[in-house]
């Protein structure tokens, strides 16, 4: 039987991974703490993925959200986002 599942967001995702749904391949900045805290486990830690385009969209101002600020930059073993701006 094949089965599948779709949702709009990662926090969705994520809570069908955490609801024993099946494997999922998460954004580490989300589902890292999970790991750490023995929520999920790291299905196939021998075989990690590789790099995901990610659009990030975003109004031009400079108070910008912490996470949308954290997310829009490069981050450790990434080459950052692609960024559109709205303004």
């Amino acid at each position: 039987m094949s089965v599948s599942m779709r949702v709009g967001n990662a926090e969705h995702y994520i809570a069908c991974a955490l609801a024993g749904l099946g494997l999922i391949q998460g954004p580490a900045c989300d589902v890292r703490h999970r790991v750490e805290a023995g929520d999920l486990v790291e299905g196939l830690p021998d075989h990690p993925s590789g790099p995901m385009a990610v659009a990030l969209v975003a109004p031009d101002r400079p108070s910008l959200v912490p996470t949308v600020a954290a997310c829009s930059g490069p981050s450790e073993g990434s080459a950052g986002f692609a960024a559109a701006v709205i303004g």
